[in-house]
């Protein structure tokens, strides 16, 4: 599950899944997608699927999958429940985004130079 460190508004997420272990690559057949749902909380306790959010039983490969939102959802918490892998692969995310705002959390006025440390 991810926390956001505050209750958000989100309008669109986007998963994208990694192909770990798949046994093929290419256009899958119909049935072999990325099944998965996703579930909203505000609490981290109680969870409720999102409805717009739910691929159990979609046939349609999509490893980078965005889906607008009908109506604006209101969490802190979101958690993705693999349904199926395709290809014979391990469950895995390579990203996840959530589009939203929150009026807790401001984005620094000024952004620093970035600093590297490599370890040797």
């Amino acid at each position: 599950a991810v926390d956001l460190g505050a209750n958000a508004t989100a309008y669109a997420v986007q998963l994208n899944f990694a192909e770990v272990g798949a046994k093929q690559t290419g256009r899958l057949p119909l049935r072999d997608a990325c099944r998965y749902y996703c579930e909203a909380s505000a609490d981290g306790v109680r969870w409720t699927v999102v409805p717009e959010l739910d691929r159990r039983e979609g046939g349609r490969d999509s490893p980078h999958d965005y889906v607008a939102l009908r109506q604006p959802l209101s969490l802190r918490h979101l958690r993705v429940i693999s349904a199926h892998t395709p290809a014979g692969a391990a469950f895995g995310l390579s990203d996840l985004r959530i589009f939203g705002t929150t009026a807790a959390v401001k984005p620094p006025a000024r952004v620093g130079a970035p600093r590297v440390t490599r370890d040797s």
